[in-house]
C-alpha cells in the first residue's frame, strides 16, 4: 500500500502495519537483550567453576538447549563454592536473588519467543498486542476480555528489554566478585584489599530492585 491511505479501512491496515513493525522492533532488541544475559551468565560460570581452558566452559555450559538448564548449571556451581562459607555467603546470597529475577524474566522471554501479534480493538481504540498464539487455548482464553486489550503492549516488551540489560550488568559484577573471593581464598591478594569493597558499592548502586 502506497501514498496516503484512501478510507477507514485502509487507514485501519497502516496503523496495524506501522504498530507491527514497532512491535517486531522491540521483540528483536528484546530477544538480544536475553542473548547477552545468557553470555553473561556463561561468563559467570566460567569464572566460578575456574575453567582455564575457555573451551570446557563453553560446552558444558552450551550442551543443554534450554536456558532452564544453563541457569541450573550456574547454580549449582555458585552453591557448590559460596553457599555456607563465611567468605562466599554474601556472595551467594547475591545470586540467589538473582536468580530470583532471571528466572521470572526467563518466563517472560519465553512468552515474547512464542508469542503471536495480533491486532486488537476495543471501542475506537486500536492496538498490536503480543499474545499467546490463537490455537494454544489453553493460555490464550484468560487473556480473552471484552473491555482490555489482551496480551504484552509495546511498553511491556521494552520495560523487559531494559529489566534484562540491568541483570546483564549485575551478572557482570558477581562475576568479579566471584574472581576476587576466589583469589582471597586463594592467597593471591588480601582480604582488605579494597577491590572487594568497591566491587559490593558496584552492586549496591545498581539496584537490583529496579529490575522488578
Amino acid at each position: 500500500m502506497t501514498g496516503e491511505p484512501k478510507n477507514a479501512l485502509e487507514r485501519y491496515e497502516k496503523l496495524i502495519e506501522e504498530r507491527r513493525e514497532q512491535m517486531f522492533l522491540a521483540i528483536g532488541k528484546a530477544h538480544s537483550a536475553f542473548s547477552r544475559l545468557e553470555s553473561c551468565l556463561w561468563e559467570l560460570y566460567s569464572k566460578a567453576a575456574q575453567h582455564h581452558n575457555s573451551g570446557v566452559s563453553n560446552v558444558v555450559f552450551y550442551s543443554p538447549t534450554n536456558i532452564e538448564t544453563r541457569i541450573g548449571i550456574v547454580d549449582s556451581v555458585m552453591q557448590f563454592l559460596f553457599d555456607q562459607h563465611n567468605d562466599g555467603q554474601r556472595l551467594y546470597d547475591a545470586w540467589a536473588k538473582l536468580k530470583g529475577k532471571i528466572d521470572k524474566k526467563k518466563n517472560v522471554r519465553n512468552q515474547i519467543a512464542h508469542g503471536e501479534l495480533l491486532p486488537s480493538t476495543r471501542g475506537d481504540n486500536t492496538q498490536v498486542r503480543l499474545t499467546p498464539q490463537v490455537a494454544d487455548l489453553v493460555r490464550i482464553i484468560p487473556h480473552v476480555d471484552t473491555t482490555q486489550h489482551p496480551g504484552m503492549t509495546l511498553n511491556d516488551v521494552i520495560q523487559f528489554t531494559t529489566a534484562v540489560h540491568s541483570l546483564s550488568t549485575h551478572v557482570v559484577i558477581l562475576g568479579k566478585l566471584t574472581t576476587a573471593i576466589l583469589e582471597v581464598r586463594d592467597g593471591r591478594f588480601s582480604r582488605t584489599d579494597s577491590r572487594l569493597d568497591e566491587l559490593w558499592d558496584d552492586w549496591k548502586k545498581q539496584n537490583l530492585r529496579a529490575t522488578s
